[in-house]
């Protein structure tokens, strides 16, 4: 069974190596991720299955377009 499971506030880029290694030796499935915009396309891009949210959209209570079916 997967660990489901939701990161905040990674948003530098070795969080990228950090979490295909928890996906890959320990079945993490990311659900989740709030970044800045500065890791956003990649981490868009490497998992493209986690709902991403703009960690100062997310402060401001503004939703993401990723988590729009769950309204």
């Amino acid at each position: 069974m997967a660990i489901k499971a939701i990161l905040t506030e990674c948003s530098e880029l070795f969080w990228l190596d950090v979490v295909k290694s928890l996906e890959k030796k320990h079945g993490w499935e990311i659900c989740y991720w709030t970044a800045g915009a500065g890791v956003a396309e990649a981490i868009k891009k490497e998992f493209p299955n986690t709902a991403f949210h703009y960690n100062m959209d997310a402060i401001r209570g503004i939703g993401s377009p990723d988590c729009a079916q769950f309204t």
